[in-house]
């Protein structure tokens, strides 16, 4: 089982600060772009300022991360990466399989809170990621 990231940060400016790199790598590794991975976190730390006002470091991070995924999802469908850029085995899966990866391994968040962003079952989860 993976390991919940630990949050010192209060506020959605920290956690974007304290999260930049993950969400980068998240983006990444779906879209095989740097200067759209760089596009999309960039947007995602810029909207949810003055959308999110929790306190809660796990809402936060929540927030944070199902932004960067519905981004990531939406760029999908208007751009086709290539994967030239990416290991093998990663080229081998679709590029929605790999940001579902992505955010499940590098995200920190909570297996329920993952399947709660992606739209399926912890269940089903657990089976795609194995």
């Amino acid at each position: 089982m993976k390991e919940k990231m630990t949050a010192s940060f209060q506020t959605y400016e920290q956690a974007c600060s304290q999260c930049i790199d993950t969400m980068y790598h998240i983006a990444y590794v779906a879209l095989a772009d740097e200067r759209i991975a760089e596009e999309i976190v960039t947007k995602v730390c810029v909207s949810g300022v003055h959308k999110c006002n929790k306190k809660d470091a796990e809402a936060i991070m929540f927030r944070l991360f199902s932004d960067l995924y519905r981004r990531c999802r939406r760029k999908l469908w208007l751009h086709k990466p290539a994967t030239q850029p990416l290991p093998p085995l990663l080229q081998m899966l679709t590029n929605h399989d790999r940001l579902i990866l992505a955010i499940y391994f590098l995200s920190g968040l909570s297996q329920d809170n993952v399947s709660r962003i992606v739209g399926v079952s912890e269940e089903k989860l657990e089976t795609e990621v194995r």
